[in-house]
């Protein structure tokens, strides 16, 4: 676990763009910086920053220092294990103390979740406690890095764990490929899967915003699963969908499944084409959009 350039690129941009309070910082883990002071001084430059950094940033190879730079008074640290010195000994496997509520402003997760097997109660866990407005951050292995962790993690996942229904609000869902950024449409407005097939490492980066506090889970679904069924039982019953018009809601009644399915297959090959890129494989281009941090 740890912040590499990258990393601290992401969290300057979430500083930046979204105005994130890093007062009250808890990160997963006690996070080894991998950047170096060139590097540092390099992303400065870059966001056109002019603060100094605190004196002992480069003297410890944590990022204690780093994150007191973005604003954090004493960042904390959890882990389950204290070989690492972490300020908070805690399992994710296990339920967050009710002392550990609404307690701090921001949560980093640079890359723990996906070394704990029960990620559900560790990603609940993570949400409360955080106070209203506090910001989730997290990065993540994507594809291609099969036995890093227990798990790899997809855009539809963070997207619908942070959800309106959970209090929160999904600010930005980016994936990295080498030294370059694309933000990942929501697959729920897309009406359709974000894939990569790609032969490069990816990493996922989130920034979501707790709205308000719920002790309660609710437990997500596919977006695409989720509007099969919709769909179903709008056509059993009979009951136009809010979002559909009459013509569509015939469309679907009336029409058998086999022309439905070759119409969308004549859809697929000659009107929403998919282009093949270098970094993220064979994708529909709206499905990502490469962006510039700074620029953002």
């Amino acid at each position: 676990m740890g912040i590499n350039k990258y990393d601290a690129e992401l969290l300057i941009y979430a500083k930046k763009k979204f105005n994130v309070n890093f007062e009250s910082t808890l990160t997963l883990g006690r996070l080894t910086r991998y950047f170096n002071e060139k590097e540092f001084y390099s992303l400065l430059s870059k966001f056109n920053l002019k603060e100094s950094p605190p004196a002992h940033l480069f003297s410890s190879e944590y990022t204690e220092g780093f994150l007191e730079f973005l604003g954090a008074s004493m960042p904390q640290s959890m882990d389950v294990s204290k070989y690492e010195n972490a300020s908070i000994l805690h399992d994710l496997n296990t339920p967050l103390p009710i002392t550990l509520h609404q307690k701090f402003s921001v949560v980093i997760d640079g890359g723990t979740l996906e070394h704990v097997f029960n990620f559900p109660l560790a990603i609940q866990s993570c949400m409360l406690s955080l106070k209203q407005d506090g910001f989730f951050i997290g990065f993540t292995p994507g594809n291609n890095q099969m036995g890093h962790g227990f798990y790899q993690f997809s855009p539809e996942l963070y997207y619908r764990v942070f959800s309106e229904q959970n209090g929160f609000k999904m600010h930005k869902v980016l994936i990295r490929v080498a030294d370059k950024w694309f933000e990942a449409m929501d697959p729920k407005e897309m009406k359709s899967r974000i894939e990569v097939a790609n032969g490069l490492p990816i990493f996922i980066y989130v920034i979501a915003q707790k709205l308000k506090h719920s002790a309660s889970f609710s437990v997500p679904q596919q977006s695409d699963y989720e509007r099969t069924w919709d769909i179903n039982e709008s056509v059993a019953t009979d009951k136009k969908r809010k979002e559909d018009s009459g013509i569509k809601h015939l469309y679907r009644k009336l029409i058998p499944k086999r022309i439905k399915d070759l119409v969308r297959n004549f859809y697929d090959l000659f009107i929403d084409k998919r282009i093949d890129t270098h970094e993220l494989g064979l994708i529909n281009p709206k499905h990502f959009k490469e962006i510039d941090l700074c620029k953002d």
